[in-house]
């Protein structure tokens, strides 16, 4: 049986501490119009009884917040939704059961507060470090720095708490993490989100470094690797880790299409990734328990299953594809267009 495992998400996953907020309170790309539409929508609120805040809830999400402005609790439920429509595209024949819970906080102290007593034990790893929020299995947790920072964090939680409740096996951390990353940039198009996986400027910024140092995680630690061990290690692997997952992923979609992950992501959704891992040296127990040594050896053994039987081969191309990425932002419309995840609006549509 799958337990919680903690993913954290790094506060410097866009680019910027709280100290450099941006000097416009919303996202880019949201006009005054609409800010106006946003506002204008109906929100279904109701007391949060054990809590300081508000219950927000839409067709598939409950959101506990201490967030108050009605404009942000919109824009959290307007992300969500859109995200969810594409988790389903992802995995079509998933049926998580509803509604998924999620907790926003305003302000730091008030997650740490949270953390400490959801956590218990297990809160300290991310109290002391850089982190913005983090998953625990069913539900995830953050709070908010920037409105584009909370909206972008939330996207990434909401995938782990998705792929946690929908698939019977669970991911390697190179996929779970590499897909999350996907929904990192929301670009704001008529007043509705759409994923742009490509614009990921903060992501490519840290592959900038890691090319321009040579500072790649090798292939076979790379797909050992889980979030916990990355985010123990430090503010600089998890950068470069984190950098690796997302453009490995864009490199995995313009090279291959997304068949191969569709296809993992089918064979997890109807519990047959675990007959890969019989006779691996897992015992019964930890055939289904997703901890770092059962990542240790799914991770390399579900990549050469379901991606290739040369790794090594397709991580030295990955390597020069990533060069490549790195030579201008942003990235060549071809690529944005492959890994965009929600469709342009109809006007901009060929006819």
């Amino acid at each position: 049986m799958k337990y919680a495992l903690l993913l954290a998400t790094v506060l410097l996953l866009t680019g910027c501490a709280a100290e450099r907020m941006a000097s416009s309170r919303w996202p880019a790309g949201l006009s005054a119009r609409a800010i106006d539409r946003v506002g204008q929508l109906k929100l279904n609120l109701r007391p949060w009884r054990a809590g300081p805040g508000v219950v927000i809830t839409s067709r598939h999400y409950q959101i506990f917040t201490t967030v108050r402005n009605p404009i942000e609790q919109q824009l959290i439920l307007l992300v969500l939704e859109t995200e969810y429509a594409q988790f389903k595209k992802l995995v079509p024949e998933a049926a998580p059961k509803l509604p998924l819970y999620g907790f926003i906080f305003a302000h730091r102290r008030q997650w740490a507060r949270f953390t400490a007593r959801h956590l218990a034990g297990r809160a300290g790893a991310y109290l002391h470090a850089d982190v913005a929020g983090y998953d625990d299995g069913a539900v995830f947790a953050l709070f908010r720095t920037t409105v584009a920072e909370m909206l972008s964090v939330t996207a990434h939680e909401a995938w782990h708490q998705f792929s946690f409740v929908s698939l019977r096996d669970h991911l390697p951390a190179w996929l779970d993490e590499g897909l999350a990353t996907q929904f990192e940039t929301i670009s704001w198009q008529r007043g509705q989100p759409h994923f742009i996986s490509a614009l990921n400027y903060p992501r490519w910024q840290a592959l900038q470094r890691v090319c321009r140092r040579r500072e790649f995680i090798a292939f076979p630690t790379f797909t050992r690797l889980e979030a916990g061990e990355v985010v123990a290690a430090g503010p600089v692997v998890t950068r470069a880790y984190y950098a690796e997952v997302w453009s490995l992923m864009l490199f995995l979609i313009d090279h291959y299409g997304r068949p191969k992950i569709a296809t993992i992501l089918h064979a997890a959704c109807k519990g047959s990734l675990t007959a890969a891992l019989l006779r691996t040296g897992l015992t019964a127990g930890q055939l289904h328990a997703e901890t770092i040594h059962w990542n240790e050896i799914a991770g390399p053994l579900f990549f050469r299953k379901f991606i290739t039987a040369d790794p090594a081969k397709l991580f030295s191309e990955y390597k020069i594809f990533a060069r490549q990425l790195v030579a201008a932002f942003p990235p060549s419309p071809e690529l944005q267009a492959k890994t965009r995840l929600t469709p342009p609006p109809a006007s901009s549509r060929g006819n």
